[in-house]
């Protein structure tokens, strides 16, 4: 992956620990209506993370970063991690890291409160 840049103030939305899911959220009013985008997170096992992020930059781990997290997880529940599943968050100088099976960018018009993550949404 190529290195994802995003304008704007982004903040940690939702998280569900018993799916395993992490929300960030940049909402802005676009015609009076909030826009939403949403970067979300699946097989979350790992974060090291802040709440807030202003312009935010996203790429893969590298090496280094799957070893430091492997030395920080339990094998039986990580199984066998590569770069790919390392996301580093960058922010006002600072780096971040997710350790997840994915990541999905989306755009929405929900409410501002309202989670996009799906086994928490109402129906």
């Amino acid at each position: 992956m190529m290195k994802k840049a995003f304008k704007g103030y982004f903040q940690v939305m939702d998280f569900s620990l018993t799916h395993k899911m992490l929300l960030i959220r940049k909402t802005d009013i676009v015609d009076e209506e909030p826009y939403n985008t949403d970067i979300s997170f699946a097989g979350v096992f790992y974060i090291e993370i802040t709440t807030v992020y202003d312009d935010l930059h996203i790429s893969f781990g590298n090496e280094e970063d799957v070893k430091d997290i492997s030395s920080r997880c339990d094998e039986d529940y990580i199984g066998d991690i590569s770069t790919t599943n390392i996301f580093i968050l960058e922010s006002n100088g600072k780096r971040y890291r997710v350790g997840a099976a994915q990541m999905d960018i989306q755009n929405n018009t929900l409410y501002p409160p309202e989670t996009s993550l799906g086994p928490k949404r109402k129906s």
